[in-house]
């Protein structure tokens, strides 16, 4: 991975390594060892590794703190367990994700600069507190790659802390950069060397003289830099006589700055003037507005209550019709069943053979099922009279009209009846010829009286189904008259 490319969030593993712990190291003298003035080769790892190396039967347990600088650490690792290597991101523990696990205050992830601290304690047979062995700034872009295997990396030093990177072309391995209490640098001696050595030059002030013309260009430098302050000092002793509050300049000047000032004041004071009679305008709409809408309230209260009141009238008189029409239909129920009672009267149907079923109307027995006199009929053909049977038809015919009249109820299939003759008319069915059906046998063909005697049953029914009385026959036509008027007259 181009070390370009490095950055705060691909950070997936944080490795220690060779880790040891030495009482004697305080923070004093873990701040002298980050001291840029300090010379590096004062505190090589071979150095670090002795003072460290006091106490080697000591348990030794340890976390990393990643922050920016000046700030607080935006990342901590949890405690690892005893031991001289810890990992957190890889192997056993769970992985580093910079987005969650990462506080706010960590980005933007470009910014490569970050200190990198490494805290531990002793877990020996006296516990000790957490003590920061090292806290280093680092750069991510110039730290140097170890390689993409934490197990390759052949590094002797103690206490070094190992960033495990993800790689730009996303094919899951990571690179592996070295962090440690001094620098971040390979371990090569002859670059060590080098260090060192430029290092005690700076300290003992080992550098180079001027060249012959670079003193001739400053000595030119220096002088050009007298003259300009020297100009410097004349122009200020110049101006501090204008510029003094006695002079007529200074009155001046004064003058025009309260001229400026006030006209400025002057617009201001136009521009609140201005405002304030936008505001009063504005107030003014309001007001009519605001009398308006009240108006239009009180004339809506107004309505409602003349609505209400309209109501509540409404209400009252609605009342007072629902009584009536109660009462209505209490007197109607009770002439009907009056009528029905009358009906039973006029029109006596008596039981005449109970095995048979057979009624009479009148002291006139109309069996069930009667159609015609024909010799050739079927067996439920009861041979009768059929001058008697036309009478009773005629008869039911009469009661069920009256009965329909009482009712208010329209009959599916007319009914005309005129002494002991009676029709019945089909004006729904879709037939050719004439629709009139005689309920009388004498004269007429048999197939027309018994559908007439059909139609009749079908209007005797539609009367008990029109008032809650159940039909078991539709053939029985006495039986079924003198349930529908009992049930009636019977009706409260």
């Amino acid at each position: 991975m181009a070390a370009a490319h490095r950055r705060l969030a691909n950070v997936a593993a944080v490795h220690v390594r060779n880790l040891e712990v030495d009482e004697e190291v305080d923070a004093a003298s873990i701040h002298g060892a980050r001291r840029a003035s300090t010379s590096f080769s004062a505190y090589t790892p071979s150095v670090r590794s002795a003072h460290m190396m006091q106490e080697h039967d000591s348990v030794v347990s340890c976390f990393v703190s990643l922050r920016r600088p000046g700030g607080v650490p935006f990342y901590v690792t949890p405690p690892s367990a005893a031991g001289r290597h810890a990992s957190w991101g890889e192997y056993t523990s769970p992985p580093i994700r910079p987005a969650d696990d990462f506080a706010a205050w960590a980005w933007p992830a470009d910014e490569p600069t970050l200190l990198v601290g490494l805290y531990a304690r002793n877990h020996g047979s006296r516990p000790e507190p957490w003590q920061c062995l090292w806290e280093t700034e680092v750069d991510l872009h110039t730290l140097p790659s170890r390689g993409g295997q934490l197990g390759a990396i052949g590094d002797a030093r103690d206490n070094v802390v190992y960033l495990g990177l993800h790689s730009t072309d996303d094919d899951g391995q990571l690179e592996y950069v070295a962090v440690d209490g001094l620098a971040t640098h390979e371990p090569d001696v002859e670059e060590a060397g080098r260090r060192a050595m430029l290092l005690s030059m700076v300290e003992t002030q080992m550098k180079r003289s001027y060249t012959l013309p670079q003193a001739c260009s400053l000595v030119h430098i220096q002088g050009d830099l007298a003259s300009l302050q020297q100009t410097q000092h004349a122009l200020a002793a110049r101006c501090g006589g204008a510029l003094s509050d006695d002079t007529a300049l200074c009155r001046k000047r004064r003058q025009l700055e309260t001229r400026h000032a006030a006209k400025d004041l002057r617009r201001t004071l136009q521009r609140r003037k201005d405002e304030l009679s936008e505001a009063h305008t504005t107030l003014v709409q309001t007001r009519l507005a605001l009398q308006q809408r009240r108006e239009h309230l009180a004339h809506g209260s107004t309505l409602l209550r003349e609505t209400q009141a309209r109501r509540t009238a409404a209400a009252s008189s609605a009342a007072e019709q629902r009584d009536r029409l109660a009462d209505l239909q209490r007197m109607i129920q009770q002439h009907r069943t009056r009528l029905m009672r009358e009906l039973e009267f006029i029109y006596p149907i008596q039981l005449e053979d109970a095995r048979a079923l057979l009624y009479s109307i009148a002291g006139l027995a109309l069996p069930n099922g009667v159609a015609t006199t024909h010799p050739k009929s079927g067996a439920l053909v009861h041979k009768t009279h059929l001058e008697d049977t036309a009478s009773a038809l005629a008869l039911v015919a009469q009661i069920v009209l009256l009965a329909s009249t009482y009712l208010h109820t329209s009959l599916h299939y007319s009914l005309r009846a005129i002494g002991s003759r009676a029709v019945v008319q089909d004006g729904i069915s879709v037939m050719s010829g004439p629709r009139t059906f005689a309920l009388y046998g004498k004269g007429t063909e048999p197939y027309r009286y018994e559908y007439g005697v059909f139609l009749l049953n079908k209007d005797i029914e539609q009367l008990m189904m029109a008032h809650g009385v159940p039909v078991l026959d539709l053939r029985n036509t006495l039986p079924n008259v003198k349930n529908l008027l009992v049930t009636l007259a019977a009706a409260p």
